[in-house]
């Protein structure tokens, strides 16, 4: 697996040695799924991948069509080969040409997709459906016609075919206008609670997709305690979207449960800047003495996360970043210097406790601290071993490409 994962940070210059490895069957299905990953730049591929769409074993077929799919329009020339795939009377391969024929936008597969379409499998017919209006995205006919079958999906009770009509809803939510997309984050919220993982994680995907069109639903949720968690993870992972949700998000920071404080806290940092109006209820979480320790570090990181906007919370910081909690010491100072970015006096504090943060488990933790040593520049030197060797060995490839470029920013 690390070999499969550096062959496809490499991207582009990978793939003469993956096209090589299609050719031998020992190593034909990995070289494929790494093409997969690398995706467009992986163009060169398309014809030997197309070779094998019509030939080998059912597993090799399936994973050079989804290969070809990731690759995307690019892989054009494919196209007659995996329209044969979707007649083949194997429902795997099936499904994956439809998927991957709407993914590539070939209109030479619009027959064999307007069968598909009528399939009175629900799953071919979904994914045929969406390929069609992908392919066609001036047809408002064809992008009806599946939304109308997409949607019927959602109730269906298979979960495979309430996971793809998620997917393809979502992906064709740019073309609805903004009372269809609302409409549709309502049923996702609905979804965030389905008794299959997945579809449920599906939906909430969707719910970030669709961005402040999904706020209203997600808002109402926040009153639901069965998906008052999901609602606040979601829209966290909305950031700046989710500005309109700020007085709910505030609201959230004085409710009973921690879990729920702390997430609304996370919330309100993904905001960032435009949550300055959440600062006073944020220092008051992070004053307060009695509160649980991780609801003050996430106060203390959402106030860093504001910036500027949040500098009457600056002398509060700077007392606990001599607190002997060292976490909410770290986090305080960290959130100092990002409020006050120029006051290097901080620098001294900082960066000790930045080095350590290096070494947290936690990748989000590492992150922050790799951006803020960056950030602080020359007088940061001490981080630079253990910097470049994040950028080598970090599990993270964002953590990586931080610690690149704050070992050039501490450099400069």
């Amino acid at each position: 697996m690390p070999a499969l994962h550096t062959l496809a940070d490499l991207g582009a210059e990978a793939v003469p040695f993956l096209v090589e490895s299609l050719q031998d069957p020992a190593s034909r299905y990995w070289a494929e799924v790494v093409l997969a990953e690398i995706g467009p730049a992986a163009a060169p591929a398309v014809a030997p991948l197309t070779q094998l769409v019509r030939e080998g074993e059912i597993a090799e077929r399936v994973q050079s069509i989804l290969s070809l799919a990731e690759i995307g329009p690019a892989a054009a020339p494919a196209g007659s080969a995996i329209a044969e795939a979707l007649a083949s009377p194997d429902r795997s391969l099936q499904y994956v040409a439809a998927f991957a024929l709407g993914k590539i936008q070939t209109s030479d597969a619009d027959e064999p997709l307007r069968e598909a379409a009528g399939s009175d499998d629900p799953f071919l017919a979904s994914l045929a459906s969406w390929a069609l209006a992908t392919t066609h995205p001036d047809d408002a006919t064809l992008l009806a016609e599946a939304a109308t079958r997409l949607q019927d999906g959602l109730a269906s009770e298979s979960p495979a075919v309430r996971n793809a009509a998620v997917e393809g809803l979502s992906d064709l939510a740019p073309r609805f206008d903004g009372a269809k997309r609302k409409e549709l984050a309502d049923a996702f919220v609905e979804l965030l609670v389905d008794p299959v993982p997945s579809v449920g994680l599906a939906a909430g995907g969707g719910l970030i997709r669709l961005g402040t069109d999904a706020v209203d639903a997600l808002r109402a949720a926040l009153a639901e305690p069965l998906v008052r968690g999901d609602a606040l993870e979601i829209l966290a992972a909305m950031g700046p979207q989710a500005l309109p949700a700020l007085d709910d998000l505030v609201g959230g920071l004085a409710d009973a449960d921690p879990i729920c404080r702390g997430d609304a806290a996370l919330a309100l940092a993904a905001i960032g800047p435009g949550a300055k109006g959440a600062v006073p209820a944020l220092e008051q979480v992070l004053g307060d003495e009695s509160a649980e320790a991780p609801v003050r570090y996430t106060a203390a990181y959402a106030l860093g996360k504001i910036g500027g906007a949040a500098a009457s919370a600056e002398p509060l910081l700077r007392r606990l970043a001599d607190s002997d909690d060292e976490l909410l010491a770290t986090v305080a100072v960290w959130a100092a210097i990002k409020i006050n970015p120029n006051d290097k006096d901080l620098f001294g504090t900082a960066v000790p406790k930045l080095l350590r943060a290096l070494q947290d488990e936690q990748e989000l933790v590492r992150l922050e601290a790799t951006v803020a040593l960056g950030e602080i520049g020359p007088p940061a030197a001490a981080a630079l071993p253990i910097l470049e060797m994040l950028a080598e060995d970090d599990p993270s490839r964002q953590v990586r490409g931080a610690a690149e470029a704050a070992v050039g920013q501490i450099r400069q």
